[in-house]
């Protein structure tokens, strides 16, 4: 059902949020280990590796100097991850 959702609306995206599946973010390597990239688990997309994912991850550099980018979510939760929309 998600899947097929470019954006939720902010009653179901509330929903989600508190009877969802579990959200977070997770670390992954490419298979090199020269880049990390930072991705919203569970979203309601699926997001590539590196500067070609369609949600425009921000690329910084780690501390150890590899390609660090990280995501932005499909499903707009980062405002209720950083308390400026309550659940």
């Amino acid at each position: 059902m998600l899947a097929n959702m470019d954006r939720m609306t902010e009653a179901e995206l509330e929903t989600f949020m508190t009877e969802g599946p579990i959200t977070g973010w997770g670390v992954y390597e490419n298979y090199d280990a020269t880049e990390i990239n930072v991705i919203p688990e569970n979203d309601i997309k699926v997001h590539l590796y590196g500067s070609l994912c369609k949600c425009r991850p921000a690329k910084t550099r780690s501390d150890d100097g590899r390609a660090l980018f990280v995501h932005n979510s499909f499903d707009g939760r980062e405002p209720y991850e950083n308390g400026k929309k309550p659940h």
